[in-house]
């Protein structure tokens, strides 16, 4: 695995290198649906496919995340 903030490839991407701060992980063993990892330091995980993080990123930089989180409260 590769992990984007430099961690090692024994590194479990359940257990992220800084607390408090989601890591993203690239496994280029798994299925290509399942390749990016984004975790946090409780141990939960989500999978996206390569575009699906570019998706998730175009919105975030086009506002839309900042306009979901203005309304959530």
């Amino acid at each position: 695995m590769n992990h984007v903030d430099g961690g090692e490839d024994g590194d479990s991407p359940s257990q992220p290198q800084r607390r408090g701060y989601p890591e993203l992980v690239v496994d280029f063993a798994a299925a290509e649906d399942q390749r990016i990892i984004l975790a946090d330091e409780f141990g939960q995980q989500i999978r996206l496919s390569p575009d699906q993080l570019l998706v998730l990123v175009s919105a975030i930089g086009s506002g839309v995340l900042d306009l979901v989180l203005s309304t959530a409260g």
